[in-house]
């Protein structure tokens, strides 16, 4: 906050229910009141839509290295096996075990879905924004476009088009549930548009509503990665190289890299599987790999693998 304190443009705080802007809000009335005399504060306790020059802040669920310092946890390993079923959403870590952890969760997806987007776009099926939202949920890190998505459904005799599924899913979006990811010709250096990838905000919220059997842990780690690096404010974009696919190409100023994640790369024909699609890559940006490695860092041709649990924690 330091950083953009006196500045005057109108500060935005902006994240999906429940992950923390009131109390991010509050911590900072605290500080201003305990550093600096003379200070006049106004609380007002409703939404107001500000127009004009505004500085966006960006609130996520807690970090992989938030869930460690709340919890104290001195096993890295240990704190992410659970982290990844508990997530960061930090107003379940008050209950003592997952199943009422999830219907806490549940209920934070029900007020963003119902008494937020229903009542502010009018939504009269409320049944197709929710087997829409499972839907997406089911297909983290697939490769999504509005036309798939509304042939899937519609063989569910949902009865859409892909004109209202692209309205909710900017929707979900606009509600910070989902975060859109173009895809980005490495190549050509260009943004490809028309399919694109569709990450949750949080992969717990997928648990609350689909439950914990069968977790691709490939996919949520993917998942984790992505909201990680979008925390650390980079861009973030799919890859496409040579009809093949890079998870990520992340982009801060002059910063670039490309990055795999998988769950395990033990096996040599999986390591050689990811590493293949970065070895075409004739640049000279850092290229990673993110995986379940349980070891210290280590390079491979050139490409840096890290664990993935010491990369969050970093």
């Amino acid at each position: 906050m330091n950083v953009i304190m006196g500045t005057p443009d109108i500060k935005v705080i902006t994240g999906v229910r429940r992950s923390g802007k009131s109390k991010l809000l509050e911590m900072f009335k605290k500080y201003l009141i305990n550093n600096l005399e003379n200070i006049n504060i106004i609380e007002i306790n409703f939404t107001l839509l500000f127009t004009g020059r505004t500085y966006e802040i960006k609130v996520f669920p807690f970090s992989f290295k938030e869930f460690i310092e709340y919890y104290k946890i001195r096993d890295i390993q240990e704190a992410f096996d659970k982290y990844v079923l508990e997530g960061g959403m930090a107003g379940s870590y008050i209950y003592d075990d997952n199943k009422r952890k999830y219907n806490y969760i549940n209920e934070v997806y029900n007020a963003l879905i119902v008494r937020d987007i229903q009542q502010k776009y009018n939504i009269q099926n409320i049944g197709l924004m929710d087997s829409l939202t499972e839907f997406m949920m089911d297909n983290i890190s697939n490769l999504t476009s509005y036309r798939n998505v509304s042939a899937k459904l519609n063989e569910n005799n949902l009865n859409t088009n892909d004109k209202t599924i692209a309205s909710y899913i900017n929707y979900l979006c606009d509600a910070f549930a989902f975060y859109k990811i173009r895809r980005f010709d490495i190549q050509g250096k260009k943004y490809l548009s028309s399919i694109d990838k569709y990450y949750l905000v949080d992969q717990t919220f997928k648990y609350a509503k689909l439950g914990t059997k069968n977790i691709n842990y490939g996919r949520v780690y993917e998942n984790i990665v992505a909201i990680e690096l979008l925390r650390r404010g980079y861009e973030i974009y799919v890859g496409t190289l040579h009809n093949k696919e890079v998870d990520f190409v992340a982009m801060k100023q002059n910063e670039k890299l490309y990055i795999q994640v998988s769950d395990n790369i033990s096996d040599d024909s999986t390591l050689q599987r990811e590493v293949e699609p970065l070895l075409q890559i004739r640049d000279a940006y850092p290229k990673i790999i993110i995986a379940r490695t349980r070891h210290d860092n280590y390079q491979y041709e050139g490409i840096q693998i890290y664990d993935i649990a010491k990369w969050l924690a970093e």
